[in-house]
């Protein structure tokens, strides 16, 4: 029998209620007095005053290009006046009533350090489409992080708005409300294809996450700024109440919740460049690269299958099978790409298009989403204008069906593709399995992802999606941000980077990345070369940088586009690959314990939650990206306690002005990063070409691998009491406080360094030269 229901059960039978409940459940205290319910966590409230409420609404929903418009949402809710609490077994069972009747029971239970809230509201109680809404007070200093990626805010109180995965849209409203927005084409301020019903309230620090696949409706102090709400259009949700010593720990518990990937493959952080228009242009691409030697070890192709260019860009067919015009050998290409140290990836979205043969092969198989009526497939306009239909991953027949064409890339030579879209199934769509398309749709994009990860191996593939819901991480071992403007806009151009890729990081989505210059050239101009230079910097101190071509492809500048910019570009990729270490090793971090590897400031400093001009790319680089056109430096807050040194002068510095020159040279900071304080950070000193392991390839014409890179590191030291671990396992102790700048050069596998007063003890399993620098 589930625990859930035997703690039902025995409480059907069990003792009288106590008269004063307060129960202690692992770490967490629960106490109710009249129809307020208190939670308390190792360090203080994280529920206080919280009210239950059931009942129901209904609504108009209006669904276009993947945007959706609820309309008429009428609500009728039904607040509890009293509790009445039973300890059972290891739990406890609280049931809430409106006067006489009882509204709901709530089984509330500690599991693996969390507290789990699970509502099972009275038959009677819920109508229509189900609402459970759980209000709770909020601090008179209140923050709250998390929620998916958001291009406005990283601390979202103040704000009401839905989380429902839905096409951001191009370019974003400040309003939350889509009657104010440029339906169905421009978003509102929190639409977001990686919304996450996960609140990290820092201040106690405490987490929520309100289990469910359905829409949620958040209230975070907006309408009552003495509270917060939470309203999942679910019958049988659940809370989820995590807690921690620091913020971080609250994130790490989150991720413990929903679920990590492994670690992608080495060769997956090299640089990845785009190339499209056929295999001659993707032979040239590697021409150019390889000889100026610049660092890039994939290449992807999304139009592998086929594109056109329309009037509203360069558009993909919606075909599954390989354009012969264009790639007419497939494995032949990708051999010719392995013997120059590249790995390939390509493209699939769940769409199939009227009159295609894919389409009519889903038809036939059963594996399309039905109209309302259940009889004929669902078709609706596509990315193209044109008639399209999205698979049916509801069954496990729709879902070979698929995997016949992912296998068959797969097969062909493909390492991986863009897992893109998912989140535009219809709410009143028809399901082979009978599932409510309303409660599935969230979850949408895990099943396309899970497609993805059932015929591709982490260890030796990679892919990257857009979108997700809880849960959908394990399944995708790299998150990218979505298709922002081309441009400085700070609705959704470069700024929106910023927290969008924090508020991601933070939804349990391990690795993050973004489309260099972004993708979108509707209502703004294409990329130009400054754009495109700042962004691509930005990326450089990103766990993962990879290119773009853009829907106006040929207006948008490239990494190719002139001689500058390919200057720029190995500028890029050189620094890219000089924190490798670091980068992969925050990564295998985040893989292992959930911590982020993109994190807001103030995880590690005194700064202001809602701070958004600068990430920590994980817990030792401060990275302040220019976001804003024609200027050349920047202006930086380096908050305290710590101290901070400025990765390009290795000077210890303080809040200021600092250079970021626009052109600039490979002598110049692509832009101001920053070493905090008590941290350590390897570095390579041969900047290799390609990840891969060339050698014994006589075609490799003096590429430099990866095998020839790892052999020497520079590992810099700022400040006493340091540790970091690389992926491969080598970790780095500083002991002691350095008294003096000091550098040591030293070969060995594991042992101690004496340099600058302090010991770093290095412990690997390969042997290495070290050049330790000590900075006090």
């Amino acid at each position: 029998m589930r625990p859930l229901a035997l703690l039902l059960l025995l409480a059907a039978c069990g003792p009288a209620p106590s008269a004063s409940p307060a129960f202690t459940l692992g770490a967490y205290t629960v106490s109710v007095e009249g129809a307020a319910l208190r939670v308390d966590g190792p360090d203080g409230p994280i529920l206080d005053d919280a009210r239950l409420a059931v009942g129901g609404g209904t609504q108009t929903i209006e669904v276009a290009t993947g945007s959706f418009r609820f309309r008429d949402i009428d609500e009728t809710l039904t607040e509890a006046t009293a509790w009445s609490a039973t300890a059972v077994g290891g739990g406890v069972v609280l049931d809430a009533f409106a006067g006489d009747a009882r509204l709901a029971t709530v089984v509330v239970t500690p599991r693996e350090g969390r507290l789990h809230l699970d509502v099972r509201p009275a038959a009677d109680a819920v109508r229509d489409t189900p609402r459970v809404r759980l209000t709770a007070a909020c601090d008179a200093d209140e923050h709250v992080l998390g929620l998916g990626g958001h291009a406005f805010d990283v601390d979202h109180v103040g704000h009401a708005f839905p989380l429902w995965v839905s096409e951001p849209g191009i370019g974003k409203s400040p309003s939350n409300n889509v009657e104010e927005t440029g339906f169905p084409l421009e978003g509102t301020r929190h639409a977001a294809s990686y919304p996450t019903p996960f609140l990290l309230r820092p201040q106690h620090p405490s987490g929520i996450v309100v289990d469910t696949t359905a829409r949620v409706d958040v209230d975070l102090c907006a309408t009552d700024p003495g509270r917060l709400s939470l309203t999942p259009w679910d019958a049988e949700p659940a809370f989820v109440l995590l807690s921690g010593d620091r913020p971080v720990d609250v994130a790490r518990a989150f991720s413990d919740f929903n679920g990590r990937p492994p670690l992608a493959p080495l060769w997956a952080f090299a640089p990845w460049v785009t190339a499209v228009r056929g295999e001659a242009r993707v032979r040239e691409a590697v021409d150019t690269l390889r000889s100026r030697a610049i660092p890039t070890g994939v290449i992807w192709t999304e139009d592998w299958k086929g594109a056109d260019l329309l009037a509203t860009g360069f558009r993909l067919s919606e075909e599954w099978f390989t354009d012969g015009a264009f790639y007419p050998d497939l494995p032949a290409l990708d051999a010719f790409l392995e013997s120059r140290g590249f790995k390939w990836l390509g493209y699939f979205a769940p769409f199939v298009g009227r009159g295609d043969e894919t389409a009519n092969d889903a038809i036939e198989a059963g594996a399309v989403i039905r109209s309302p009526d259940g009889r004929s497939p669902y078709w609706f306009t596509g990315v193209r204008f044109t008639d399209v239909t999205m698979v049916d991953l509801s069954t496990a027949s729709s879902q070979r069906w698929a995997a016949g064409y992912l296998d068959a890339l797969r097969d062909a030579g493909m390492d991986g593709w863009m897992v893109d879209y998912a989140e535009w199934l219809p709410t009143d769509a028809v399901l082979a399995s009978g599932e409510d398309a309303l409660l599935v749709h969230n979850d949408y994009p895990r099943r396309w992802q899970a497609a993805t990860a059932r015929s591709l191996s982490f260890d030796d593939h990679v892919w990257f999606c857009r979108s997700g819901w809880l849960r959908a991480a394990p399944a995708c071992p790299v998150a990218w941000l979505g298709d922002q403007r081309t441009s400085f806009d700070a609705d959704d151009g470069l700024p929106s980077i910023l927290p969008m890729g924090i508020g991601t990081a933070l939804a349990g989505a391990p690795i993050v990345t973004h489309d260099v210059a972004g993708y979108q050239s509707v209502g703004n101009p294409p990329s130009d070369r400054e754009v495109w230079t700042r962004w691509s910097s930005l990326g450089a101190f990103t766990a993962i940088l990879r290119t773009h071509h853009g829907s106006f492809k040929d207006q948008n500048h490239q990494y190719d586009t002139d001689e500058p910019t390919l200057d720029h570009w190995k500028h890029v990729t050189t620094e890219h690959m000089r924190i490798l270490p670091y980068r992969r090793g925050i990564s295998a971090r985040a893989v292992a314990d959930g911590t982020p590897s993109l994190q807001p400031v103030a995880f590690v400093a005194d700064a202001p939650w809602d701070r958004k001009d600068a990430w920590m790319l994980g817990d030792a680089l401060l990275v302040a990206p220019v976001v804003e056109r024609g200027v050349q430096e920047r202006a930086v807050d380096l908050p305290g306690p710590v101290r901070w040194l400025d990765h390009w002068t290795e000077a210890v510095v303080t809040s200021g002005v600092f250079p970021a020159p626009f052109p600039s040279t490979s002598d110049d900071p692509l832009l101001p990063v920053f070493q905090r304080e008590g941290t350590v950070l390897p570095m390579l000193v041969t900047i290799p070409e390609t990840l891969l392991d060339l050698d014994g390839d006589d075609e490799d014409d003096g590429i430099v691998d990866g095998p020839e890179a790892d052999g020497a590191r520079r590992v810099r030291v700022f400040g006493a009491g340091g540790t970091f671990t690389e992926a491969d396992g080598t970790t780095y102790t500083v002991v002691g406080t350095p008294s003096a700048a000091a550098t040591a050069t030293v070969e060995l596998t594991s042992g101690p360094v004496e340099v600058g007063g302090a010991t770093v003890q290095i412990t690997g399993t390969v042997a290495r030269s070290y050049e330790i620098v000590v900075i006090p």
